[in-house]
């Protein structure tokens, strides 16, 4: 992929390179003073030390001169992250019934074997783990 560049040093489009006139690439034909075109090159820095829970950040551009840098971190998801996930697994309409009918068959069954009922706080922290 090339970018090609105004005189601002701004990115005007992206274009695969078998769709350039090789010589506009060269800068010897075609462009108008002061456009060139530059390679995307994409780096991606990866600090994830495990595989379930990772989060990636959107992609930089930064023109440089002679280049395109395209970059992006993919490092683990924080505890809360992590935890606002699950909640968003657990929050749809569908989950939401299923999880209530859950709940209250649990504990049902917790009082009917002479166990303390959980708390919603409790279940739900229970979901989570099961996730």
């Amino acid at each position: 992929m090339y970018a090609l560049i105004n005189p601002k040093g701004e990115i005007v489009r992206r274009m695969d390179e078998k769709r350039i006139d090789p010589r506009q690439i060269a800068g010897t034909d075609g462009l108008k003073a002061g456009y060139k075109w530059l390679p995307i090159i994409e780096e991606t820095t990866n600090t994830t030390t495990q595989q379930a829970y990772t989060f990636s950040t959107g992609w930089n551009e930064t023109v440089e001169k002679d280049r395109v840098l395209r970059s992006r971190t993919v490092r683990d998801m924080t505890a809360q992250e992590i935890d606002a996930q699950k909640d968003d697994q657990i929050a749809s309409e569908a989950d939401k019934v299923l999880a209530k009918v859950l709940f209250f068959t649990l504990n049902e069954a917790r009082e009917a074997n002479g166990k303390r009922p959980l708390t919603a706080a409790e279940f739900r922290t229970r979901l989570k783990e099961m996730l």
